[in-house]
């Protein structure tokens, strides 16, 4: 308290704080009956007691009876015995007031009143907090020595009751330890062991409910539960079912993020608790999750509640701590009976060594590759004569080759013979091995050597099999025998081993008169990463593909034994008799042409996706029909027997009465609608159909983008989802043409310099402007200085790489709208993913043609403001569709400020969220997907944005195949229903609040 005043203090001769010491509980009142000094023991325990306060708000006069709280009265009787009482703490304080001299202050010399002990600690009092020689303390004293005594003798009482809780609690907890690992010996698999775990654990630390989460990647997915008898569990166990924790949130990622037991006493306040709800109406208080750790990191989290608080426990966070060891190692046991330990680091360096391989491959010939086929790409409507354009072709046919090549290495799972899928069609079997042996003689090291082929003239010319294949194995043969060869020379022939009326087994041997392989590696030499030299560049794949590719095929690759030296490979592969082609290309479209099935030229950018649909649908053939415009182009080197087709009997016709879903014939004679149509009946024999409606932006179907096949099949669920893909990039090139895309100014961040000049001759080529830059930083300074409609960023660059570029850029003004295009040459599902992360609109992989940068900027418009990108955009309506009624009673349910805190929440959460369902797409995945429009359904429902939450619970209701393009839509209609939401809410603030 504040010292005694400077008038106070000389008549009492000491300074403020010794008074406030040595008299505890004393009073310093001023002539105006307001306080001056309190005690320092008497300010503790009445806290309103303060210089300046008046006495009569604070003190009642008990005696003498007709005591008065005046200044005069109190003068008069400053003799006699006074007992005030505190009016709020009811302290009695017995004492006499002194006159000091001179100034007119009062001194009130007191002690408190107590004659019962308790009321002493009632008021926080000790015998330190009295006067020396106080006679009421000496009272005190003695009877706070009897309390003492008695505290002594509860407290003994006390321990020996908490000593014998202790016991059973540690008799409990070892009965529950030892029927966990009763449980856990009897366990068959991992799942059980740590389910079965959750009932003793529950029942002998009196939980009502326990769950198992388990770690799938980046995320705790529920595995199973117990709950009590009778407990009502089910609106927890639905919520567990349909929540995705990651790391960090939630109790179970808590856990996981700090592998120690974790605990919330009580969940209500707990923000980080998406399930709390269901949880609270279960009558649950508080939680704990136990982490399950392996050597290899975290496998899963065990999650309790009880109907009470929970607080920490040290012992009790050892005990969860040692059964989680115990589920642990149970784990670890089970899931090396299911798998050999020493297996499993094998298949680890392999994946490993792969996953090395197959990046630095992908990007080191990718790259080069880039500017090869796009200076082809642009040199093909270049005025030259026949030689130079025939060498030009070879280059093209080169480079198509050879990305073919790095499309089957860079996915090591092709490596598996039951994974590689096979590309029939006809071809002509001389004309594939002129094609091998001139790519042959085009190798360096073949100069000087004596390069021929032999060929059974009783072998079909036209055959059918997987032509890619084929010449991918001989490539490399001729290829391995030409760079172990020094001297002489290389004999491919070909003959057929066994024959039929419908195909043959044909044989193809690769002999030179090179060093030879020994002994010790002739089988060694078939696995990945073998060579006989190591000193000789290569990758050590070759045969191991090859040998593969062979097998798949229905053939084999060996090395045959020889004493004459060298070394010869035999490659047999069964080929049935193929339909005949025509003479030429040229020749097969004139014939196209004259039954007026084209009547437009080759467009390089349908050619692109019609060759994409064939290969990611494994099928010799794909189809663009218009049918508004009578057009169709048949992108496939094979012969179609063309008639007129009714429309009953058409494919087409009954595509486009189902456009929001393929259609899929598996086999078109056991169909009775497409039975009598003409090319099913014709040769080759039309079996399968599979065919994605075009859909204009009025909802209007144009035509079909279709694959088909001779024989019956099937179509994956993500192959189907792929066809609908490339049917709305069909589309936008469509509306691309109709609207006459105007001029782009189109910025590119690319660091290589012939990367650099194929895409500003392209962009030139199409009639764009290019700003060219060579790294991120560049880029972004670039994009901060000038308006651009488009923006191709190069994964890899020095300085910033295209991710870090396009996060930037994002934050810039104007850097939310315009369309963000990833050029990388990694062509793995998880860069994709990392481009849609970091803010890229699309993914395009490397090589870059022509083509490609004409179906990126169909539909852009220069100037627009709008969110546009590469897929299909809403209207206006759809996003700013907002029921404001509904956001109006949730602003008067929350207030104003309770309303601004959840519309900032709804932000981070919804854009969060947005991110997710991004990703997901970017990695093909449909749970996450579901998940994801799960959740935005919830959350925009909540904040009145009716359209998005449509869209959500479509996409959440679609089947997986079906979702990725509704999920593309909803991200653009959730981006714009965030803006929309928080200006409606904006105009509601603004409002005038009404009366009545």
């Amino acid at each position: 308290m504040n010292p005694l005043t400077e008038t106070a203090s000389p008549a009492v001769g000491l300074v403020g704080e010794q008074f406030a010491a040595a008299f505890p509980f004393h009073l310093v009142i001023a002539p105006d009956l307001s306080l001056l000094q309190v005690g320092a023991t008497l300010s503790r325990i009445a806290t309103n007691l303060a210089p300046g306060v008046p006495l009569a708000n604070c003190f009642t006069i008990l005696l003498p009876e007709e005591g008065q709280i005046s200044y005069p009265w109190i003068v008069a009787n400053r003799s006699r015995f006074v007992l005030l009482e505190h009016r709020t703490t009811g302290l009695q304080l017995r004492g006499g007031f002194t006159l000091l001299p001179d100034t007119g202050t009062l001194l009130f010399l007191a002690s408190p009143w107590i004659t019962d002990s308790s009321a002493m600690s009632d008021l926080g009092l000790g015998l330190e907090d009295f006067a020396v020689h106080d006679p009421m303390a000496d009272l005190l004293m003695v009877l706070q020595f009897n309390k003492q005594a008695l505290s002594d003798a509860q407290a003994v009482a006390r321990k020996l009751t908490l000593r014998q809780g202790e016991l059973r609690v540690a008799n409990a907890r070892m009965n529950l330890q030892n029927s966990v690992l009763l449980l856990l010996a009897q366990a068959e698999t991992s799942v059980e062991a740590a389910v079965g775990v959750l009932e003793p654990i529950c029942k002998g630390l009196e939980w009502q409910f326990g769950a198992l989460w388990i770690r799938e990647k980046h995320h705790l997915v529920y595995a199973g539960c117990w709950h009590k008898p009778g407990f009502p569990a089910e609106m927890l166990i639905e919520a567990s079912r349909e929540t995705n924790i990651e790391r960090g949130f939630e109790l179970p990622g808590r856990a996981w993020s700090s592998l120690e037991p974790e605990w919330v006493a009580d969940i209500a306040p707990d923000q980080n608790f998406r399930r709390v709800a269901a949880a609270a109406r279960a009558g649950l208080v508080g939680a704990v999750a136990l982490p399950i750790r392996l050597a290899s990191g975290l496998w899963g989290v065990l999650e309790f509640f009880g109907v009470k608080a929970i607080a920490p426990d040290s012992q009790l966070a050892a005990l969860l701590n040692m059964i989680g060891a115990q589920v642990g190692q149970t784990v670890e046991r089970l899931d090396a009976r299911l798998e050999l330990e020493q297996s499993k680091n094998q298949a680890l360096a392999m994946n490993e060594t792969k996953a090395r391989y197959i990046s630095t491959i992908s990007h080191e010939i990718r790259t080069p590759l880039n500017a090869v086929v796009g200076m082809c790409s642009l040199m093909k409507d270049m005025p030259m004569d026949p030689p130079l354009r025939s060498s030009l072709s070879t280059i093209e046919k080169s480079s198509a080759h050879l990305l073919s090549i790095i499309n089957d290495v860079l996915d090591i799972n092709r490596l598996d013979e039951d994974s590689m899928p096979l590309r029939i069609v006809n071809f002509d079997l001389i004309g594939m091995v002129e094609h091998v042996m001139s790519l042959a003689r085009a190798v360096p090291a073949a100069q000087g050597l004596n390069l021929e082929s032999q060929i059974d003239p009783a072998l079909a010319h036209i055959v059918l099999g997987d032509h890619g294949r084929i010449v991918q194995v001989l490539t490399n043969l001729m290829a391995n025998a030409v760079k172990f060869t020094e001297r002489g020379g290389v004999i491919l022939r070909v003959s057929a081993e066994s024959g039929g009326t419908q195909g043959a087994l044909v044989r193809f041997e690769v002999q030179d008169t090179g060093c030879g392989v020994p002994i010790s590696m002739r089988e060694k030499i078939f696995e990945p990463f073998e060579q006989v030299d190591s000193t000789v560049p290569g990758s050590g794949l070759g045969l191991a593909i090859s040998r593969m590719f062979a097998r798949r095929m229905g053939g084999d690759l060996t090395l045959l034994e020889s004493d004459a030296g060298g070394t010869t490979f035999a490659f047999r592969v069964p080929l049935q008799h193929g339909a005949l082609l025509p003479e030429s290309e040229a020749r097969r479209l004139e014939q196209l042409y004259s039954y007026g099935i084209l009547d437009t030229p080759p467009e390089p950018a349908f050619d692109a996706l019609v060759a994409e649909a064939a290969r990611l649908c494994n099928v010799p053939i794909a189809v663009i029909s218009l049918i508004d415009d009578n057009r169709q182009w048949f992108k496939a080197k094979v012969g179609l027997q063309v008639s007129e087709t009714p429309r009953e009997q058409a494919f087409c016709a009954h595509a486009i009465l189902s456009p929001s879903q393929p259609l899929v014939v598996h086999d078109a004679l056991k169909d009775p609608r497409f039975s009598a149509n003409p090319l099913v009946e014709g040769d080759p024999r039309i079996r399968f159909y599979a065919g994605m409606a075009l859909v204009d932006r009025e909802g209007q179907a144009l035509g079909t983008l279709c694959v088909i096949d001779r024989v019956p099949r099937e179509l994956r669920p993500q192959q189907l989802t792929e066809l609908q893909r490339l049917a709305i990039q069909v589309m936008a090139l469509i509306h691309a043409r109709k609207t006459r895309t105007p001029a782009l100014r189109v910025l590119v961040a690319e660091d290589d310099p012939a990367s650099q000049m194929v895409m500003q001759q392209i962009l030139h080529r199409l009639g764009h402007t290019a700003k060219i830059v060579g790294d991120g930083v560049q880029a972004v300074r670039a994009f901060a200085q000038e308006t651009f409609d488009l923006v191709l960023l190069d994964f890899q660059m020095p300085y910033m790489d295209g991710q870090q570029a396009s996060r930037e850029i994002r934050r810039l003004p104007g850097g939310g709208k315009v369309p963000i295009v990833g050029l990388s040459a990694f062509a793995d599902a998880e860069h994709r993913a990392r481009a849609l992360d970091s803010g890229m609109t699309a993914y395009q992989v490397k090589p870059v043609r022509l083509a490609d940068i004409e179906r990126l900027v169909a539909g852009i418009v220069p100037g627009d403001a709008a969110d546009h990108g590469l897929v299909d955009r809403p209207t206006d309506g759809e996003c700013l569709d907002v029921d404001m009624a509904a956001l109006r009673e949730l602003c008067d349910d929350l207030t104003a400020d309770g309303m601004i805190d959840a519309l900032a929440h709804f932000k981070d959460s919804a854009r969060e969220t947005l991110q997710r369902l991004r990703a997901a797409v970017g990695a093909a995945d449909a749970e996450g997907m579901r998940n994801a429009a799960h959740r935005i359904k919830g959350l925009y429902l909540q904040f009145a944005a009716p359209a998005a939450a449509r869209l959500a619970a479509e996409v959440e209701r679609l089947p997986p195949e079906q979702r990725i393009q509704s999920a593309q839509r909803l991200i653009v209609v959730g981006e714009g229903a965030i803006d929309a939401v928080c200006h409606a809410a904006d105009q509601l603030f603004s409002q005038p609040a009404k009366s009545g």
